[in-house]
């Protein structure tokens, strides 16, 4: 079947229970929090504090 010039009339999409679309909104605030997360541990780790407490 040769599907050049094919045009799509519709999408088929998924519903996966569990795995609902997040407003981007709350993706964006997700995200700022877990990038802030990682740079207070690799600051930490930068500076030679490790999560147990002590230096090395």
């Amino acid at each position: 079947m040769d599907r050049v010039g094919h045009i799509v009339r519709h999408r088929a999409v998924f519903f996966v229970p569990g795995f609902g679309p997040a407003p981007p909104r709350a993706l964006r605030e997700r995200y700022r929090r877990e990038a802030a997360k990682q740079a207070h541990l690799t600051l930490r780790a930068a500076n030679g504090i490790w999560l147990n407490n002590t230096q090395r």
